[in-house]
């Protein structure tokens, strides 16, 4: 019935994916020839505007995380069968398998306030894998409004709205410890003084390279245990941002993450150093 249905949509989606999947190896191996008839000097290729990675690399994850992300996605529709519209996975959203992740951390944790960075398709999961753990409430941050109103009519449309809250959320200047910051406002969140779980996936990259902001503003209202996940870690600007947050706060611990383009942390016992 209505489940069957979701699964073959999202067939549909793996399938489309996969034919852009096709391309992209198929653009590559022509990048290999090339690289192969000039000689052993240039060893990347392009994979988008302005980004260059190892060739080798970026085959090897190809072949091995493509069935891991398929596998996850399957695995996402099976556990929590979406009842309305469910924008794919990927791209310039959370991957499956950094989605699955988040979604069994909420299922084995069940934290009671949730912060998203950022909002989309994401969020749509995350209420679906709230509304199973049958506790807890989502904020997701949004500082374009269009975008905004959009992931409110998903809510809406999969009967989740009861789950997520999604705040719009312009991109604003803060003063912190005598530095200007810009993230987002925030004072929406002034009733939230505990944080169980935090997802960083925004503000977008185009708008530079804020994230880091989120520790500077909201890391005093992390939780004991809190869980934080941090998306685009395949970015130098991310893996930098998390490495400062790791030297900073010495009870930040990496966990196991099922994607190389997310970061899993746990906060134990938080103090500034």
């Amino acid at each position: 019935g209505k489940f069957t249905a979701r699964i073959d949509y999202i067939v549909d989606e793996v399938q489309l994916e996969m034919e852009r999947t096709r391309r992209d190896i198929a653009n590559i191996s022509r990048q290999l020839v090339q690289l192969k008839e000039a000689g052993p000097t240039n060893q990347t290729i392009s994979v988008g505007k302005g980004e260059q990675i190892d060739h080798s690399k970026y085959l090897y994850y190809l072949s091995y995380q493509i069935p891991k992300e398929i596998e996850a996605l399957e695995k996402l529709g099976k556990l929590y069968q979406p009842s309305g519209r469910t924008p794919l996975l990927g791209g310039w959203a959370l991957t499956p398998t950094g989605m699955l992740d988040i979604t069994n951390a909420i299922n084995r944790h069940h934290p009671g306030t949730i912060i998203e960075c950022g909002s989309g398709t994401s969020t749509l999961w995350m209420a679906m894998a709230v509304r199973a753990a049958g506790s807890g409430h989502i904020y997701a941050l949004e500082h374009d409004l269009d975008f905004a109103n959009s992931t409110r009519e998903l809510l809406i449309e999969n009967d989740l709205s009861e789950y997520a809250t999604v705040i719009h959320a312009p991109i604003v200047e803060h003063k912190v410890n005598d530095r200007e910051i810009e993230w987002y406002d925030i004072r929406e969140l002034r009733g939230v003084s505990r944080i169980d779980l935090l997802v960083v996936d925004g503000p977008p990259q185009a708008l530079g390279e804020l994230r880091g902001g989120v520790m500077s503003l909201l890391g005093d209202r992390l939780a004991e245990g809190a869980h934080i996940f941090a998306d685009d870690v395949n970015r130098q600007s991310e893996r930098q941002m998390v490495r400062a947050w790791l030297e900073d706060y010495p009870d930040l611990q990496l966990q196991k993450s099922s994607t190389p383009v997310q970061s899993h942390l746990l906060r134990s016992n938080m103090e500034k150093l």
